[in-house]
């Protein structure tokens, strides 16, 4: 057989292939473009030689996947989100964000991110190019040190795996609180898959502080999406989401709760959020705290948007159960105006989308309402 008549027979099949390992694999804004330019060729190429089976896959394949990013996209019409005004004491300058002038001190946050290696180059490249920049500080506890990310490896417990992600955690704070507590006021945890506003974080922050004048960030906060799990579990803060912890809550925790009994010291488990907010009540007697806004919308987001818009209760549903002390509101009252992150974003593309649309897309208004 003629390399032309293998050419000839298999050339099909190999678009075909080729286009849907490129859909398989990450979806950064770069790579989606190339996909849509490769199959338009391989669709041309086809369409000149046959109309086969494979041609009908790849294009099924394709409309799909562009289907769903457009359905994401144009569901965020519905939840209009805001970027809260940045107080002037903010040392940021950011032509797109309204400025106020604030009574207090802006909170100074430090984001930390728990990730590995392979996510350097995409989910947390994305967050350093959009969301990060907004943070006052930004760090990314990895399996590799990288000074461009930043991205550090600090020992701990046991293996580097989910399974053990409270031992990762455990050590985390330790660092942090050894090295930065003094540094920033809030600290905020999380995994590779959030986007996070961080304006709004520190928006709210600085609204608890000004509830009460006598409160400060050496106090004890503990913030996040509030989950009540079984009674094994308790109430804690979801770890997908991400939570916050205050200066005085961390310095409570490394000075009495690392190596503390009932805070689980050699634990090995995947549940570092219920860990956490079972050393803080046990310990420390910190409990959660109601983070809704004045319509008891969520500011903290276990999903992605189009998530929550869509969600409806059901019976035997683990995110009913969960949320059972907190009825959740439905289709635009899920999420809050002033919502601080998001959840299951996974994409960079998506990262990057969301980023523009929040921050370029609302014609100088102060309510930005995300739409394609």
């Amino acid at each position: 057989m003629t390399v032309g008549k293998v050419v000839d027979r298999y050339r099909n099949w190999f678009c075909g292939v080729v286009v849907v390992l490129l859909l398989l694999r990450d979806g950064s804004s770069t790579r989606i473009h190339g996909i849509i330019l490769l199959t338009h060729v391989c669709l041309l190429v086809l369409a000149l030689v046959r109309l086969s089976f494979p041609l009908v896959v790849v294009g099924m394949l394709l409309l799909t996947h562009i289907l769903y990013l457009r359905f994401s996209f144009s569901v965020l019409d519905k939840v209009p989100i805001r970027v809260r005004p940045t107080p002037t004491n903010n040392n940021r300058d950011d032509t797109n964000t309204t400025t106020t002038t604030a009574t207090n001190p802006t909170p100074k946050v430090l984001c930390m991110i728990y990730s590995m290696e392979p996510n350097h180059p995409t989910n947390i490249r994305a967050m350093r190019e959009t969301w990060a920049s907004y943070c006052d500080g930004f760090v990314v506890f990895s399996t590799k040190d990288d000074p461009r990310t930043p991205a550090i490896v600090i020992p701990h417990i046991g293996p580097e795996g989910y399974n053990n992600m409270w031992q990762k955690v455990r050590s985390i704070w330790k660092f942090v609180g050894t090295y930065y507590l003094d540094d920033f006021d809030f600290f905020f945890l999380g995994g590779e898959d959030l986007f996070v506003i961080p304006q709004n974080l520190k928006g709210y922050l600085q609204e608890l502080l000004e509830q009460n004048q006598t409160r400060t960030a050496d106090d004890d906060f503990f913030l996040g999406r509030r989950f009540h799990g079984p009674d094994s579990i308790g109430y804690f803060n979801s770890g997908g989401s991400g939570y916050v912890l205050s200066r005085g809550a961390l310095r409570k925790y490394i000075q009495l709760g690392f190596d503390h009994p009932d805070c689980s010291p050699t634990a090995r488990t995947s549940a570092e959020d219920v860990m956490m907010a079972q050393c803080l009540d046990k310990v420390f007697q910190i409990g959660l705290i109601d983070t809704r806004d004045s319509e008891l919308r969520e500011r903290f987001h276990p999903f992605s948007p189009e998530k929550h818009y869509q969600w409806r209760p059901r019976e035997g549903d683990w995110y009913t159960q969960y949320t059972r002390d907190w009825p959740q509101l439905l289709d635009e009252k899920c999420c809050s105006p002033h919502s601080i992150s998001f959840h299951y974003i996974k994409q960079p593309a998506m990262v990057r989308h969301l980023h523009a649309l929040i921050h370029s897309c609302h014609n100088g208004k102060e309510e930005v309402k995300v739409n394609q």
